[in-house]
């Protein structure tokens, strides 16, 4: 969260000289008609968003923290502006959300945000659709991407602001375009449909160069940040050890940064993935500390320990009682005496789908064991005739509950679960084994549930 600051109330005076102080914030204010909701979220140089009170349901105005200049977005339902901010600064933004093309800047950071709104309409302008874009063979993006770039240069030349905004705004131009080349393999397989496609010399070779621990185009460019987090999953993805927690693999990644923004950045985009488990979790929130540099982020992880300290393994484990696909309402306690394995899901969501192969061979291979197989949907009410086919056409299997007020239902708060799919494994008795278990496709699970049915014997 923003430290948020009151401006000084300057009595004037009468000086004889008078020295200008620097200004450590900007003031964003607007209204906003028609806005769908009354929530105004701001992110900016720090990951966590601060939240703007909004005045009669349309108007908000904020005194932000600010040092150092740099790109923000403002998110107002579901119009996303990308803005400029730097320390002294004033912008009033005004628009009708449904009547309004475009927004109204005023203010002395009006003309640099009024240029950003300007850009992202000659982005859809250039380049066209995502999915058309990335389908061009590799010779045709480069082209179409090398024209953007180059007619976003002659733009940003014409614009009246500052030469230090045109300097960092050319170099945001470029890490634009190194991003749209970043993505080009992956996104070309996706809307191709051509999983066997590899990138040529042709793409690989604008990368050959790129450095992925700069520190000053980690604090000014979202764009070069994410392409830091594509290649932490990436790493993560490919990693095979099954004997450390995502947190710890995570920690081992970002420890090499020599960038202190981009530490912080990974640790704030990966801390759902801090969740309770077999292992220390006030060692691991140390060590987090420990790397963390900000202390937005440095809160952020204590506040999530807070939240699942109390998830150990041989704690009792939170409650529920949903809604059964077969009838009725089912409980934990209907399973005393028996292993719970849990599957937190919903109908929307990949990878719980990707699951469930290897959750009904694991039903299978271990049926009759003391294990019973519970899965609970976080799908919207809205989205319930769909939870039902789903079971349904996959033929699912196990205990199929569906929670009823989805993520902010008492049990999935219980265990901070924000992110699915999640798996849980309670005891005979009704406490925690693991509240961070091992997916069904990973062996781990299996010499657990081994372990369960040769303890039987």
């Amino acid at each position: 969260m923003m430290k948020k600051i009151l401006p000084f109330i300057l009595v004037l005076t009468v000086l004889v000289s008078c020295k200008k102080e620097p200004k450590d914030y900007a003031i964003v204010s607007g209204t906003f008609e028609n806005l769908p909701n009354s929530t105004l979220r701001i992110f900016g140089h720090v990951d966590a968003p601060e939240t703007l009170e909004i005045k009669n349901g349309k108007s908000f105005k904020d005194t932000i923290a600010l040092t150092q200049a740099g790109y923000f977005t403002l998110g107002a339902g579901q119009n996303a502006y990308a803005l400029f901010l730097a320390p002294g600064d004033k912008l009033n933004i005004t628009q009708d959300l449904v009547n309004d093309e475009n927004p109204i800047f005023t203010g002395n950071a009006a003309i640099k945000n009024e240029y950003l709104a300007s850009k992202l309409k000659t982005r859809d302008t250039l380049l066209g659709a995502l999915p058309e874009l990335y389908k061009k063979d590799e010779t045709s993006f480069l082209s179409a991407l090398d024209k953007y770039k180059e007619k976003q240069l002659e733009i940003l030349s014409t614009t009246k602001t500052s030469d230090s905004f045109k300097n960092i705004e050319a170099r945001a131009i470029e890490i634009t375009y190194i991003a749209g080349v970043y993505n080009y393999e992956n996104y070309h397989r996706y809307f191709t449909g051509n999983q066997s496609y590899e990138a040529t010399a042709a793409i690989t070779n604008k990368l050959k160069d790129l450095d992925l621990d700069n520190e000053s185009d980690a604090v000014y460019y979202p764009g070069y940040r994410d392409i830091v987090m594509a290649g932490v999953y990436e790493k993560l993805e490919a990693s095979q050890d099954e004997s450390t927690s995502f947190m710890q693999q995570i920690l081992a990644i970002s420890k090499d940064y020599k960038s202190a923004r981009l530490r912080d950045h990974i640790l704030s985009n990966t801390l759902f993935m801090f969740n309770p488990g077999s292992e220390d979790l006030g060692a691991l929130r140390d060590r987090m500390l420990a790397q963390a540099t900000h202390p937005a982020i440095k809160d952020d992880i204590n506040e999530r320990y807070e939240t699942i300290k109390d998830l150990a393994s041989g704690k009792p484990s939170p409650d529920f009682n949903y809604e059964n696909f077969k009838g009725g309402f089912t409980s934990l306690d209907d399973f005393k005496g028996k292993y719970v394995y849990i599957d937190v899901w919903a109908t929307w969501c990949g990878p719980c789908i990707a699951e469930i192969p290897a959750l009904k061979q694991l039903e299978e291979d271990y049926a009759g064991e003391n294990i019973a197989f519970v899965s609970i949907s976080t799908d919207e009410r809205k989205d319930y005739t769909k939870w039902r086919t789903m079971i349904t056409n996959r033929e699912l299997g196990g205990t199929q509950l569906i929670t009823e007020d989805d993520f902010n239902s008492d049990f999935i708060q219980a265990y901070a679960i924000n992110a699915i799919p999640r798996f849980l494994l309670i005891d005979t008795d009704g406490n925690i084994v693991n509240a961070d278990a091992p997916r069904p496709s990973s062996q781990s699970i299996r010499t657990q549930f081994d372990a369960i049915k040769a303890a039987r014997k």
